[in-house]
Order: C-alpha cells, then structure tokens, then sequence
C-alpha cells in the first residue's frame, strides 16, 4: 500500500498510519492541521470494508468500498487550516489506514 501511495500522489508526506482490527466501525479522529491542506486516505483490508473521510460540520468528503480503498482517488480532498478530519472504516476485517498530505 507504500508504494501505491507513493506513486498515486508523489511529494506528499505520511501524516497518520493506524493498524486495527474492525469489528465495530473504527473512527479515527485526524488531528487539524496547522495550514491548509490536502489529503488522501489508502485503506487495505483483508476483507472488503466500506470507509468514509468526514469533514467540518460532518460533511462527507470521500468514500469507497472495497479490500484497497482510495478516499480522494480522483485528487486530493483539500480542508482549511485547523478544520476536523474523520476517518472511519467499517467491516469485519484486519485493515491498515495510511493518512498522506501535502504540504
């Protein structure tokens, strides 16, 4: 999942990796950032799972579905400095949650 991250969006930087298993939704609240930015999110899972990035006031930003899910596959998911970010991702899988932005 690295290196497709890697290649789908060169010049980002790792901003979060979380490892869990999900049998109840698994909600990861991303820390604001402290500028603008813009993100992806690369879910793998070794079952299919649905996962979401949420945004300010709940707002959803991008979904999918699958056992390698891209949240903001068709580009980067882009929020204002200091606005929340969540994550959630719901199945019944072992998944790995990899966070990329820029700058």
């Amino acid at each position: 999942m690295l290196a497709a991250s890697l290649s789908a969006w060169p010049g980002s930087k790792e901003s979060l990796r979380k490892e869990a298993t999900v049998k109840d939704p698994l909600t990861i609240d991303v820390p604001p950032a402290p500028v603008d930015t813009c993100v992806r999110v690369f879910v793998r899972a070794v079952t299919p799972v649905q996962a979401r990035l949420v945004g300010k006031g709940g707002a959803l930003l991008a979904d999918g579905k699958g056992l390698d899910v891209t949240l903001g596959s068709k580009g980067p998911v882009c929020v204002r400095k200091g606005e929340p970010l969540v994550i959630t991702v719901e199945g019944d899988a072992r998944v790995r949650v990899l966070l990329r932005s820029s700058p």
